[in-house]
């Protein structure tokens, strides 16, 4: 729902926020929420990815039976990857769902064309008005970096 609802809710709380206070508490306040956001995640999700899982109960045991060589099956024959590997993949791989997934193509274009029209109704500056949707993109990318890098390393 948040994608539909969105782009028709921001720009309506936004002009009444940036009416009543000044525009920079836009970004103030979609900071507050998204860091609340990131916060109840990391507290509150549990962990679901498989070979995640099993890379702890394969340590876990490792460390309960004193043996150092235990090895999950996503260990054998596998090199663990670089810093440099892993930003790659990581920076790579929303730019091939863009391209490669329907959804998110057309939710992404549905965004783009709805900052678009509203800024040739409302007449504003393009660059300026476009920006507002910078900090959601930012709010929503970085944590799933952060989780992927996490995820990696434990």
């Amino acid at each position: 729902m948040g994608p539909l609802i969105g782009p028709v809710i921001g720009p309506i709380a936004g002009g009444f926020l940036g009416e009543e206070v000044s525009w920079q508490w836009i970004f103030w306040l979609l900071l507050i929420a998204g860091g609340a956001m990131q916060l109840g995640i990391e507290v509150l999700n549990k962990e679901t990815y498989a070979p995640v899982l099993i890379k702890w109960k394969t340590a876990k045991l490792a460390k309960e039976l004193g043996r150092t060589d235990l090895k999950s099956a996503y260990d054998i024959g596998r090199e663990p990857l670089s810093d440099g590997q892993i930003l790659k993949r990581s920076l790579v791989r929303p730019v091939l769902l863009l391209f490669k997934s329907p959804i998110v193509s057309l939710l992404s274009l549905y965004m783009v064309s709805n900052a678009l029209i509203f800024n040739a109704t409302r007449g504003g500056v393009p660059g300026f008005n476009v920006s507002v949707y910078i900090v959601p993109c930012l709010r929503s990318t970085v944590p799933l970096l952060h989780d992927h890098l996490r995820c990696l390393y434990q």
